[in-house]
């Protein structure tokens, strides 16, 4: 996805066609990250635009699409789906290569094309198995995509993904696929997990399997990536707000977060 223009402050668009997208900043530190985000909500009656924007935006995304696909293959049927976007320059220090964050300024003053860049996309895709009423997966997916005469991401130390899932979710069992290796449950609760791995440049996934009961109130689905490039401590918790994450032993590391918000099943 090519930017446009460089927004600093949180703009929200909100479309007739049940999109929601918006143009933040996350701080972190000191640090300011540029981030593109949005949410498609798919059901029978969205209007011919809400299609034509899921379109476009899966033609950019091959490999959340080919996720899309190869779960209908298999009787899971696409309910909504959110994503982040970051955005990563490759720096040089005593530990190597190792990417970090574009900075909303950085952005703003070079005035810099998205393709001139690599990019993480974080997404959580909600399905609903059409052969089991009560039973749904919740997918985090990450995709690590490289600017030309990249060198792809340095997978010499672990990275982390955690998920959460609503009040009314229960996880019954979950796993880790893609072009990651030694991937390996880190912590467990019965609505959260995370997963420690090594990453590589392509599309990488934590999903869980769950069942599901009537509520009332409003379904919150966070997913939580957080990158290192040198020997880091992580540990997860998980709430009803989203995972929560401890670092110690370096601070050479950076995260990113995604939300699904839901108000109904």
């Amino acid at each position: 996805m090519k930017i446009k223009k460089i927004i600093c402050s949180i703009i929200v668009f909100v479309l007739s066609c049940g999109m929601v997208i918006n143009t933040n900043a996350l701080s972190k530190s000191s640090n300011t990250y540029y981030q593109e985000k949005g949410q498609f909500n798919i059901n029978n009656s969205a209007s011919r635009t809400a299609n034509n924007e899921l379109e476009l935006f899966l033609k950019d995304n091959p490999e959340i699409k080919s996720e899309i696909e190869s779960n209908r293959d298999k009787g899971l049927e696409l309910e909504a789906l959110s994503y982040t976007r970051i955005y990563l320059k490759e720096v040089s220090d005593s530990n190597g290569i190792h990417f970090e964050p574009v900075s909303v300024e950085e952005m703003r003053s070079t005035r810099a094309q998205s393709t001139s860049y690599n990019n993480l996309t974080l997404s959580l895709q909600l399905y609903k198995d059409s052969w089991n009423p009560g039973y749904a997966s919740v997918n985090e997916q990450a995709v690590w995509s490289g600017a030309p005469g990249s060198s792809g991401p340095n997978n010499a130390n672990d990275d982390f993904m955690a998920l959460t899932v609503a009040q009314n979710y229960s996880i019954t069992s979950h796993g880790m696929y893609g072009v990651m290796t030694g991937q390996a449950m880190k912590d467990r609760s019965g609505n959260g997990v995370s997963y420690r791995f090594r990453e590589n440049s392509g599309s990488q996934t934590l999903t869980t399997n769950n069942t599901y009961s009537n509520y009332s109130g409003q379904r919150l689905f966070v997913g939580l990536y957080v990158h290192t490039w040198n020997t880091t401590n992580v540990s997860f918790g998980f709430t009803a707000t989203g995972p929560t994450v401890s670092i110690s032993g370096s601070s050479d590391n950076w995260q990113i977060g995604v939300d699904l918000v839901r108000n109904y099943d």
